[in-house]
């Protein structure tokens, strides 16, 4: 998906991130790698313009008292993930 998107839109910054929660089944761990590989692939092919989130980041104001159900957010989750989210817009100038 990661290379449709570029090939369509080279210039869009795209943000990469993983299941929102700090605590990680096997499964779950294995689908953020997944991820984040596909983040380092394109930065290993010179994309300059991608940038990745763990799920760890995304909920860190709020640990594991992000979510209602291990999986739905609070709101308290929603704010810790629009803070990470907004951290890297800043950051990184992408507005």
């Amino acid at each position: 998906m990661f290379r449709a998107i570029r090939k369509n839109h080279p210039n869009l910054p795209i943000l990469m991130m993983s299941r929102p929660k700090v605590k990680l089944s096997e499964e779950e761990r294995v689908r953020r790698d997944i991820i984040e590989m596909t983040y380092k692939n394109a930065l290993d092919a010179g994309d300059k313009n991608v940038y990745f989130i763990g799920g760890e980041s995304l909920m860190e104001l709020c640990g594991n008292e992000g979510t209602v159900d291990s999986c739905h957010p609070t709101d308290y989750g929603f704010a810790s993930m629009a803070k990470a989210i907004g951290d890297v817009i800043e950051k990184n100038n992408l507005l």
